[in-house]
């Protein structure tokens, strides 16, 4: 492998596989000789990278969900470390998951300070451990950010960064004519509404999130055959979410690439959002993606209690959600922590079933919050690839 053409990425959980997969191809566009080596999952895999690790490996959420695996991510955090040093790329780009890939960057700076650093997905230094910004930019030399916001943010703590857009504001929902197809070929009436449960993407979220959800629904002043539950769930999870699902009372749907023969994801994802009527969700990036499609939703989220604490003593916001924090307020509900019971959530649900105007609320805010994502002349998907490549140069490292 060519030293001077090499770009070493680690991505370190599914979200990020698709931004780095995003990445590669646009920079592979601008300089077909790069070669790319590092950790991706799927669609790194696909668009060119040589991952020497499962991705799967390193997506643990969680304080206390993460002790059990230290010893192995540390062991993988030091192979990389030495294999970073061992092929000498031009530069390392290291993407989301900051606890592991930073920790990555920060070795390897200690062992070869003149090797650039581009961290894309910017730690969330405006919510909590913002002192972590001072460290932050001894290592890292770059920061390409997702939210307009935060290269005002990352300059207070020194570190470089630029706005490259959001990857969701590029969601196109299908058209009403493709989801009436969908709907029909799913067995959904016209005047069916379909309920979307997503539970997270983690085996962990899973366990923990889903028996809370099925019993809020459960708990509905509303008869559940009037409702189509449909759960999208990702290949990592798909195996636990069957089980659970087969222990509930209620008539859940599950789409998957394995129960729809192999069927793309996301693919199957853009149908069941472009159909959906409301959504309850785990808090993180789907409540953007839920934004895009303009889906009301309630969000819902929990962790080991020890973990629980020491977030709430480090956090600096009132909100989890991202659609709650991009607006200053709560816009959607959020069913957190010791919140986090099915009957809270069932109660705040039942407001979203069947109060026209509180949903109508929601779809306003969601609106807003998508336009303020789309601020930018930026062209998104090509934009952290233009940036990149500019700053090769401007490092005189191509």
């Amino acid at each position: 492998m060519n030293k001077k053409n090499t770009i070493f990425i680690i991505a370190g959980e599914k979200s990020g596989d698709k931004l780095g997969a995003e990445l590669i191809l646009s920079l592979k566009k601008k300089n077909p000789n790069f070669r790319f080596l590092g950790v991706g999952g799927s669609l790194m895999r696909a668009s060119g990278i040589e991952s020497l690790i499962d991705i799967e490996e390193l997506s643990i959420m969680g304080i206390v969900e993460i002790l059990p695996k230290l010893r192995r991510l540390f062991k993988l955090r030091n192979m990389l470390v030495n294999e970073i040093l061992s092929c000498q790329p031009i530069c390392l780009i290291t993407i989301d998951s900051p606890d592991f890939c930073l920790r990555v960057a920060k070795k390897v700076k200690k062992y070869n300070e003149c090797l650039k650093t581009i961290h894309y997905v910017a730690p969330s230094l405006w919510a909590w451990r913002g002192n972590r910004g001072f460290k932050i930019a001894k290592y890292i030399d770059y920061i390409l950010t997702l939210f307009p916001f935060e290269p005002k943010v990352l300059r207070k703590y020194g570190i470089s960064g630029r706005f490259v857009g959001h990857p969701i504001s590029e969601i196109r929902p299908n058209s009403d004519k493709i989801n009436k197809v969908f709907r029909r070929r799913i067995g959904v009436g016209d005047s069916e509404r379909l309920l979307v449960l997503l539970p997270g993407s983690r085996v962990s979220e899973v366990t923990r999130l889903l028996p809370v959800f099925l019993k809020s629904i459960e708990l509905l002043d509303i008869e559940t055959s009037e409702l189509k539950i449909l759960l999208p769930a990702p290949k990592a999870v798909v195996n636990s979410v069957k089980v659970l699902i087969d222990a509930s009372k209620l008539n859940v749907k599950l789409f998957s690439e394995e129960v729809n023969n192999g069927s793309d994801f996301e693919l199957l994802k853009k149908q069941i959002f472009s159909s959906a009527d409301f959504a309850l969700a785990a808090s993180g990036t789907v409540t953007l993606e839920l934004a895009a499609y303009n889906i009301p939703m309630v969000v819902g989220y929990d962790v080991n209690w020890i973990s629980r604490l020491i977030i709430g003593m480090l956090l600096k916001i009132d909100h989890i959600s991202l659609v709650n924090i991009l607006l200053g307020k709560e816009l959607v509900p959020e069913l957190v922590g010791v919140k986090f019971k099915s009957d809270l959530i069932a109660k705040q649900l039942n407001s979203l079933v069947n109060d026209e105007t509180f949903r109508a609320k929601q779809k306003t805010g969601l609106l807003h919050v998508m336009n303020t994502l789309n601020k930018t002349d930026k062209v998104k998907s090509k934009e952290a690839g233009d940036t990149v490549y500019n700053l090769l140069k401007e490092w005189h490292l191509i």
